[in-house]
Order: C-alpha cells, then structure tokens, then sequence
C-alpha cells in the first residue's frame, strides 16, 4: 500500500470538498478496492493520510483544496479493542478530541476511515484509537453513515490546533525541463507538487559558466558546493580550467586529491607572483596600482600614486618588477640612476624627467606621504619569501593543471598577506586574459569574499566574460560585502545558490532574485525560505540558453572527499626525522597506532603515570 500525505490548501476545507476527494479515490483505484484516510492528532497537531493501492497525483484539477504528496512511512498502530458504538452526530477531530479529553481524560490520536467503493456507493467503517498512557491505544468502532464531518476542521476558528501546509510552494513549470533522474546531479530538487518525487539537475544542464554567488551561512553547506561543483567540472570536462582562491585552506581536504590537481600554499609551494613580460605595459601598470590603492587604503595618497605610477612603469619596461627592486628603486640611488641610465631609450620623456627632477623633491620634501607607507608596506610584505622571484608563474602553473587550488592559511599568512597573495593572482589572471595568454576557459572560485575583495574582482566581473573567465563569488553574509561590489554582483553575476540567510541578507536577496510562489504568499514568506533552511538545503536561481530561470529549492547531494594526502606525509616524515635524531628504531612499534607513536616520541610532554600532558 501507498502511504501519502494530504496536505490542505486553506484553513477551512468543507465537507463537500473531503467527499469530491473520496470520490475521485474511488474512481482512481477502482471498485471494490479499500482505502484509508488517517487523520492524526498529536502535540495539537492534525496530520492527514491517504493509504491506496495505487499512488494519487500530487494535484486534482477539480479539486483546489488539496495536495497529495508520498511519504516513507508506516503506519502501525497497537490496540486494545473495544465495544462499537454509533455516532449519529455533527463533530469533528477536533470536537471530538476536546469531548474524550474532558469526559473520559484520555487522548484521541488517530481516526480511520476503511472506505470502499461500491459502484456508486460507498462503505465506511471509521475507527477512533485512543491513548490508555501504556503506549498502547483503546480501539473503538464507530458506525456512522459518514465521515466526512469528522475531517472537515474550520482551522481559523481552532487556533489551539495546527495543519499540514504545502501551498506555498515554488513555480517549477519552467524549471521541470532541466531535471532527471540521474542521481549524479550536484542539486535534489524536490518536483511536488508537479512531479510528486525527487528529481537532480546537473551542471552540464543549466548555463553553469555565468557568474555565481554562493552565500549562507557558516557550516550551511557552500563549501562542499564549491567541491561538488569543481569536482564535476574536472572529472567531467576537458573544456575548462578551474582556479580556486582559499582562504580557510580547507577546500584542499575535500578535492585536493584530484588527478591533475595543484595546491599551492605558499608555505611549502610558491610560484612567481610578478611576471613582468607583459606585452602592454600601460595594462600592467594600473592594474598594479589598483592593487597597491586597496591594500594599502589608509596611507595612500596622490603624491604616493604618482611614486608608485612610475616605479612600476620603469621596473615593467626592465622586466623585473618586484616587491624587493620598487624598495630598490626608493632607496638605492645608484640603482636608480642606472636603471634609468640603461633605460632611456625605451622611456619617454615624462618618466626620464620624473627621476631627474620631481622624485628628488617628493622624496626630500613629502618623504613620509609619498615614500614612507611604500616602504613600510613593502617590508611588511618582504617578511616572507613569498614575494621572491620564482622560475615558475601563475599563469604557467595553471597551465599545468586542471585545477589549481591558492590554498592560503589564514592563521599561517595573516589576512593582509593573504589579502595581497590573492589581488596579485587575480591581476596575473586578468591580464593574461586581456592579453589572450589563457589556453582555455577559466572558472574563478573565490572563497571569502569580503576578506577578499578588491578592484581586480570588480573588473573580473564586469569584463571577464568576453575573455573566457567566469567567477564564482562566496560569502557568509551579503553586508559584509562593500557596496560597490554589491552593486557590480547584482549588475552580472546570473546564478545565486543561496544557502541558510540572515534575516537582513534575505530581504535584500528576495528581491533581487524575484521570488514568486505559486499562490499569493505574503513578503514574511519569501524571507522564510532563505532564512528556516537546512543544512545542504539551497535556493537556486540559474539560467539556461542565456534565459534566467525562476527560483528553485534544492538539496546539495551526497559529496565524497578526495583529500589532499600532504598532511600524512609530513606527519610521516616528522616521525622519521625524530627517529634518526634519536636513533630509535620504528619497527619496535609495529603493534602501536600513530598517535601512541607521537605521544611516545614527543619531548615537549611531561609523563605523570601512564599519562601525558
């Protein structure tokens, strides 16, 4: 037997109504066949069931007061029987809930109704179970000619009682023709009330290569939506490449260990962040600047701009642009009237006449406003080795692979660290864009926005599309993000998976993305939806063929982990350092596990007993 849920459409559903549904019963599974309608009441809640031998479509075209959905259960109740009785009156549930309660003190919690048809009539047999406090149910028999009185409740006049609501459901007519059956999709999308069963949309079916946000809250589900959609991407697709901005270093444990992937860290893996063979230096040079402008917000200034502008411009035309040889060009004067020396063929006349005369003044006059904060940044940066020149470049490693995770530790770097390795590899990757050096397309999935973001990300999205690059955008809170790139997200990102809300980031993203119900919902509604989610659960709006979609609510399906294994391999290669320290042989420990190992090999713990600290 076939176990669905009836849920009601509005608060009073007539006797009538209840009747047409019976009857439609009836005719859908045929003659002299049985059926049940159980209605349960628990915790003032009332609950319908319809259990038939063949499934009822979730929607009656004749009958608007009702929704039909399956449900994965069973009904089974245990009882002591009980004397039959007549019932000749006009109660309902919930009338006759209050009745039992007060007269015999004992609970009514489930009504059935065994209805067969008889060509045109129909039979009824109506049982009421109620609670004897043993975990078991007292069953009586109640003979009535109809029950239908029993389940019509005028919910508006019972508000101590509750019901089964589903008429606030999404419109997913225009949705329905990307869904499948295929189980491999990234997204369960659940099709009631139009298809009555859980169907999946796969990226390959929607236009996954727009411009995305992914937002919700913490532990909501966006990272393992980046993983599930990257994993995908590169086990599924030799037309794209996939460039992944971490911040939290935590994406490397779910697909770190995909084939072709590289992970660098900037800890135990560099690359070259200053490639300086661009072909249009006056690109190169304001896409630097943008970069210096955002990090450096507080000391910048036009006198320190004006520094900047042509130091960079005189170390591109050299092409050895770094963070070391801007600290050169400032402070070593021999280097700096070499470089210029050497240069002047290739240099016009306003960057000659700025080192000769107007550089010496800046730099006596206005040394704190216009030299100083470089220097004190650039030191800041110098720190670490990650702003050395390497053999290797973004671009080049990104070449390499099918995906290239920038996995930046942010307890490691420190934010202002990660804030410039990520601007540097965003400029590196725009301007090989715009100088048509990428080999295929490009998705740019940036963690962490507003930790993040800075000018490169805005002309990404406003201008990256014609060169091949699309970028995935996450963050936890839509207000954390400055207004200015709101506005740019709202003008091009296309696809939004928005997972558990704030209230504050609901109300913005309701309208934004034009929620619409199938019925009249009110705006408390559309907020609901964002903000009461699950965990995986996510509203999606996507487009397809260049034609943006109506809002769906989906599920995030199963996503298994392929771990990057460099973790393991430390703590091996750990525990094979300290036992050629100490000459301690690791096959005595064979019969042990790791950390019995660690334990007994660390010198930074005091024994009490059999115990460590």
């Amino acid at each position: 037997m076939v176990v669905q849920s009836i849920y009601l459409n509005k608060d009073n559903v007539s006797k009538e109504s209840w009747l047409n549904l019976i009857n439609y019963v009836c005719k859908y599974n045929g003659y002299f066949r049985n059926f049940k309608i159980v209605v349960e009441i628990f915790n003032n809640k009332i609950k319908y069931y319809l259990v038939t031998k063949y499934k009822v479509a979730p929607t009656i075209n004749s009958i608007d007061d009702f929704l039909i959905k399956e449900e994965d259960i069973n009904i089974v109740i245990d009882y002591e029987k009980a004397k039959p009785l007549v019932l000749d009156i006009d109660k309902n549930a919930v009338e006759l809930f209050d009745i039992s309660k007060l007269k015999h003190n004992r609970e009514l919690r489930y009504i059935i109704i065994n209805v067969t048809p008889l060509f045109n009539k129909r039979l009824f047999k109506t049982y009421m179970f109620f609670n004897n406090n043993n975990n078991n149910y007292i069953r009586r028999r109640f003979l009535m000619a109809s029950p239908t009185y029993l389940l019509s409740i005028d919910f508006s006049n019972n508000k101590r009682f509750s019901y089964e609501k589903k008429n606030k459901y999404l419109n997913l007519e225009k949705i329905l023709p990307l869904l499948t059956n295929d189980n491999k999709g990234i997204f369960c999308v659940d099709s009631f009330p139009y298809l009555g069963k859980e169907m999946y949309l796969n990226y390959k079916d929607y236009d996954f290569f727009k411009h995305s946000l992914i937002i919700g809250s913490s532990g909501s589900g966006k990272s393992k939506l980046i993983s599930l959609l990257v994993k995908n991407i590169t086990l599924n697709t030799d037309d794209y490449k996939v460039v992944i901005i971490d911040p939290h270093a935590s994406i490397e444990k779910d697909i770190g260990g995909l084939s072709k992937t590289r992970v660098i860290d900037f800890l135990n893996d560099k690359v070259d962040l200053f490639t300086s063979n661009s072909t249009n230096i006056v690109i190169k040079n304001e896409l630097m600047l943008s970069v210096f402008k955002n990090l450096m917000k507080d000391g910048y200034n036009l006198k320190l701009e004006r520094v900047l502008r042509y130091t960079i411009y005189l170390l591109l035309t050299k092409q050895d642009f770094s963070f070391s040889n801007i600290r050169k060009v400032l402070l070593d004067l021999e280097y700096r009237n070499n470089l210029v020396r050497e240069l002047t063929p290739y240099l016009n006349d306003t960057v000659i006449s700025f080192f000769l005369t107007e550089f010496n003044d800046l730099k006596t006059n206005y040394y704190n406003e216009s030299i100083s904060p470089i220097i004190s940044f650039i030191d800041e940066m110098l720190v670490f080795s990650t702003f050395d020149k390497f053999d290797e470049s973004v671009i080049d490693a990104i070449d390499k692979s099918d995906l290239t995770i920038f996995s930046l530790d942010r307890s490691a770097l420190g934010d202002k660290i990660v804030k410039t390795i990520s601007s540097l590899v965003m400029e590196e990757i725009l301007e090989s864009a715009i100088e048509d050096k990428l080999n295929k397309k490009l998705l740019l999935v940036v963690d962490e926005v507003s930790l993040l973001e800075n000018p490169i990300m805005e002309r990404l999205l406003s201008e990256s599309r014609k060169f091949g690059i699309s970028l995935v955008l996450a963050e936890q809170y839509f207000g954390q993000i400055s207004k200015k790139l709101q506005q740019s997200i709202f003008a091009n990102v296309i696809n939004y998976y928005s997972f558990r809300l704030s209230r504050s980031d609901a109300i913005i993203l309701k309208d934004v993305l034009e929620v619409k119900f199938a019925r009249n919902v009110v705006d408390d509604d559309k907020i609901n939806l964002f903000t009461n989610l699950n965990n995986r659960e996510v509203v999606v709006r996507v487009s397809k063929d260049e034609k943006v979609l109506p809002v769906f609510k989906a599920k995030t399906t199963d996503f298994e982990a392929v771990p990057l294994l460099r973790d393991k391999v430390k703590i091996f290669t750990k525990i094979k350092d300290i036992s050629n320290n100490v000459k301690l042989n690791l096959s005595n420990y064979t019969d042990k596990k790791l950390k019995d190992i660690l334990v007994t090999l660390s010198n930074s713990r005091k024994r009490h007993g059999d115990k460590y600290e």
